[in-house]
């Protein structure tokens, strides 16, 4: 395909983190890159093949953006932590992210 119509296509990307062990997550903090993820899951696995959307959300159309996020339904618990970037602010760019902590026992 040219790369137009690759613009086109939905862009999907994933981040996953092996924290170790089983954790309960109490808050994540993320620092994204601007003018690129758009929408996003944020999920948790206890073996990396089940996963559980602990966030959905959008990002804004900025240069840099901070975002906590703390309240949860459940306290989410797992071994692997993922970001899943489901769409893009500008096509011609991946999806960034300059800073990812977890928070929680």
């Amino acid at each position: 395909p040219s790369a137009l119509s690759m613009c086109r296509v939905p862009f999907v990307t994933t981040l996953t983190v092996d924290l170790g062990a089983a954790h309960t997550l109490k808050r994540i903090a993320i620092i994204w890159a601007g003018d690129t993820i758009k929408r996003f899951n944020l999920e948790i696995s206890a073996d990396n093949a089940k996963w559980t959307t602990i966030v959905s959300g959008m990002t804004g159309n900025v240069q840099m953006e901070r975002e906590s996020y703390e309240m949860f339904s459940a306290d989410p618990t797992g071994r692997y932590f993922r970001i899943t970037g489901r769409d893009r602010w500008v096509s011609s760019y991946g999806n960034s992210i300059f800073e990812v902590r977890l928070y929680g026992q």
